[in-house]
């Protein structure tokens, strides 16, 4: 079943390809904005085996496989021989290095997963769900490896300032945001325009904002 759908989806991109490129529909801000909040649901699943592991930024206990130095320090703060400053000096690197490389490790990780999906259906689960995919901005066929790599992490740079490379998407013709503009991809719908489509994509982007509404209101009121 679901080669059966990933084939409907290309044959669905070769027709878009064969009609004029000046007709070619670009997804916009907000069908890309719900398909990479879908991808990054089913991405937390996935790397949700990765929180076991997460070092958490606690001095209060000795960090698992601490090196001497370390547990020598928490030893000297609970005695009283070494002050509050000279502790977090002595402890903090240590603690900040473990995060970041939990850190690094999990962006790899999200990483790997995203370019083997490009790769080989030029999408993702979310977008495959909205019938989008990605394509060289030139030839209008898959991308290379290499611009999904730079793609990826043209995703990091689009997040600095406040997400400013992904606001782009709205500012230009062919809705590219800063990464696209990186790497030389556009995206597309494999689908012509179809009215019916469209007004079932209005109401799945109006329950997403919904419930991301409802989602604000309750972190809000658990914060406050």
């Amino acid at each position: 079943m679901m080669q059966k759908f990933l084939k409907n989806i290309q044959v669905r991109a070769e027709q878009v390809l064969a009609r004029d490129p000046d007709k070619i529909r670009y997804a916009g801000f907000n069908i890309r904005l719900i398909s990479n909040m879908f991808d990054m649901l089913l991405l937390f699943i996935l790397t949700l085996p990765l929180l076991f592991f997460a070092p958490k930024p606690d001095l209060n206990s000795i960090p698992a496989n601490a090196p001497p130095r370390v547990v020598h320090a928490f030893d000297l703060h609970r005695a009283g021989e070494i002050s509050d400053a000279q502790f977090t000096h002595d402890v903090l690197p240590f603690v900040l290095a473990r995060m970041l490389t939990y850190g690094l490790v999990n962006l790899v990780v999200i990483g790997i997963v995203y370019v083997l999906f490009w790769r080989r259906f030029n999408s993702t689960p979310g977008k495959m769900l909205f019938h989008i995919k990605i394509l060289d901005e030139k030839t209008m066929s898959p991308p290379t490896t290499m611009q999904y790599i730079v793609r990826f992490f043209g995703y990091i740079i689009s997040t600095i300032p406040f997400m400013f490379g992904f606001m782009l998407i709205g500012f230009n013709r062919r809705k590219k945001g800063l990464h696209d503009f990186i790497a030389g991809t556009v995206v597309v719908y494999t689908d012509a325009l179809n009215p019916e489509w469209e007004r079932k994509k209005l109401k799945y982007q109006t329950y997403f904002m919904i419930m991301v509404f409802i989602i604000g209101v309750i972190y809000l009121s658990k914060r406050f």
